[in-house]
């Protein structure tokens, strides 16, 4: 059963891990990632280090975490996830444009519903509202207790609720 709400100006939905992955919502949306950059926030609740093949395809690390290339349509439909877990744990934030340095934290790792985001935002926890705030971003993706999306576009949210499962 997907779930759904608000983060502060941030629409967001949450859809049951066993009928939905990062890849499958990455196809979804892709009219909306396209043209976007996305920062890997977690990845197996580790950092993502892009690989040498994927660097000779834009990747790179900025600090501790790794930036796509501009995504176009053969990335999107070719997400990579990490393979520990099938993709679980995995979370990503996308960017018209990136603005200097981030620390980002993933919510993911925390088993959590983004219903119960804020119980979180304590000394050595995610204040994932401020996070969003400071960053601005345009679309979060992550894989945790559930596949969940994050955007201040609603039209996205409204997409995935309405599809059901993706």
């Amino acid at each position: 059963m997907n779930q759904s709400g608000v983060l502060g100006d941030f629409p967001w939905v949450e859809l049951p891990t066993d009928s939905s992955d990062i890849p499958a919502i990455m196809r979804r949306l892709s009219a909306h990632v396209i043209g976007l950059t996305a920062v890997n926030v977690s990845w197996d609740s580790g950092r993502m280090v892009p690989t040498r093949e994927q660097e000779q395809h834009g990747w790179r690390r900025v600090g501790e975490l790794a930036v796509s290339p501009v995504i176009d349509a053969a990335l999107a439909s070719n997400w990579p996830t990490s393979c520990c877990q099938g993709g679980r744990y995995d979370e990503w934030y996308f960017f018209r444009e990136l603005s200097g340095p981030m620390k980002l934290e993933g919510f993911c790792n925390w088993c959590r519903s983004l219903a119960n985001a804020a119980d979180l935002a304590f000394p050595g926890g995610v204040d994932l509202h401020a996070q969003l705030d400071r960053y601005r971003p345009d679309i979060v993706i992550g894989d945790g207790a559930a596949v969940f999306v994050i955007s201040p576009h609603r039209m996205i949210v409204d997409l995935l609720r309405a599809d059901g499962e993706v």
